[in-house]
Order: C-alpha cells, then structure tokens, then sequence
C-alpha cells in the first residue's frame, strides 16, 4: 500500500498513524518525517495550551485577590460607619 504524500500532509496525525500501520516497510520512509512534523506541531500547540491555561490561572488568583481586598475595604468602609 502507498500514501499519496500530498494527501498525508492534509491527514490528521491519527488517520495518518493508522495508515502508516498498513503500509509496507518500504514506503514507511516519506511517511514518518510527515507524522514527525505533526507529532512536533501537536507538541507546540499543547505548549501553548498549557501556558494559556497558566496565564489564565494566575489571572483568575489575581481577580480573587481583587475580590478579597474589596471584601475587607467593605469592612472598614463599615467600621469607619460606626
């Protein structure tokens, strides 16, 4: 069996994967660098995930700071009432 290059570079890395299991050996050499490269690109989006996620997370601590600082200036806004 044999890929059409040009079709693996449209595939999803899994549909790649599993044609590259029915291939035989020969062939298995222009396919792999394919699949390399999108296993590296899955790799670079994931880290880009993470650090969105990251990002996100310490903003969320910071809102909740925010949230805390309003609560306790509510409470001397209060006591100063009194």
């Amino acid at each position: 069996m044999q890929i059409n290059l040009a079709a693996a570079e449209n595939m999803t890395a899994n549909e790649l994967f599993s044609a590259i299991q029915l291939l035989d050996n020969s062939h298995l050499g222009e396919v792999l660098p394919i699949l390399l490269n999108k296993i590296d690109d899955i790799i670079a989006e994931n880290h880009e995930l993470k650090k969105e996620l990251e990002d996100k997370s310490v903003l969320k601590d910071m809102a909740d700071e925010v949230d805390d600082l309003r609560d306790r200036l509510d409470q001397i806004s209060r006591l100063a009432d009194y």
